[in-house]
């Protein structure tokens, strides 16, 4: 399966990120971009490991939706080829029995 492009943080979020220093935050997105780009938390202080927590499990759930939803997207683009095959077969097959009439 293709790899995701990026990930959502939510508009939600954003009042945890404010009530956090600069420095807080900066590490904060920091760590964010390093569980999605290599599955791993850096080492983080304490309070930022209670902090970022709720955000993995978004990404974790999101990362769940999105694997579903390409599942699905690749089910029926299966189902559309086959029946668009059949068709085109059977499309040939009545032109080639033409010819006997």
């Amino acid at each position: 399966m293709k790899e995701k492009k990026g990930f959502v943080l939510y508009k939600d979020q954003k009042d945890v990120i404010d009530d956090l220093t600069d420095e807080e935050a900066g590490k904060l997105i920091k760590a964010i971009y390093e569980y999605e780009t290599t599955g791993e938390l850096p080492e983080l202080d304490r309070m930022l490991q209670l902090v970022v927590k709720p955000f993995v499990s978004t990404l974790k759930r999101d990362k769940v939706k999105y694997n579903e939803k390409c599942q699905k997207n690749k089910e029926n683009a299966e189902k559309r080829w086959k029946k668009e095959s059949l068709a085109d077969i059977n499309s040939t097959l009545a032109e080639k029995f033409k010819m006997f009439d």
